[in-house]
């Protein structure tokens, strides 16, 4: 007979017929009229199968679009002695959307400085900048810092005032 399995182990077996009969009417050959025997041992291939998906993972951003994903194994079964690994993707995404993000702040460029506040002696300028470089949104935090900046200006002594005039007009008065 042929091998009861075509892997993973089988049984295989035959028979005789006794030729020579004694007085009893029993067989004379020694042993057995039916031999068995283990066959096809090796392994059989298991081809993989995927397992059921998985539940969706959260949206990757908390804000704005991104994705979800879900996925599933090889092992269901897992591929054995030779079998194929599972046909396909591993994974599943789709898209996904959260609230708006916010946009926080930022500066412009900042404007040229002012003229010096005053014509002579010491004075001050000033230059500004606008926060829109963007502006914030959608809960985003202000610029940080201050929109005006303010620096020392030193313009030539005015004729008839200032320190040195006050010198020599005192040299004169005292003198």
């Amino acid at each position: 007979n042929g091998c009861s399995a075509d892997c993973g182990g089988g049984y295989q077996s035959r028979n005789r017929v006794c030729i020579t009969q004694g007085n009893n009417g029993t067989c004379t050959a020694p042993g057995s009229g039916t031999e068995v025997r283990n066959c096809n041992t090796k392994p059989c291939s298991v081809n993989g199968q995927w397992s059921d998906y998985s539940a969706w993972s959260d949206c990757s951003v908390t804000c704005g679009d991104g994705v979800r994903t879900r996925t599933k194994t090889c092992d269901n079964p897992a591929p054995a002695a030779g079998g194929n690994y599972c046909e396909g993707q591993g994974s599943e995404t789709k898209t996904c959307s959260g609230p708006v993000c916010p946009t926080h702040g930022n500066w412009g460029e900042w404007s040229g400085w002012s003229s010096c506040s005053v014509d002579c002696g010491k004075g001050v300028k000033s230059r500004e900048r606008v926060c829109d470089n963007p502006e914030a949104s959608d809960g985003g935090d202000p610029c940080a810092g201050s929109a005006m900046e303010f620096d020392e200006c030193i313009k030539p002594d005015c004729d008839g005032e200032g320190p040195f005039f006050f010198l020599i007009a005192s040299v004169i008065f005292l003198g």
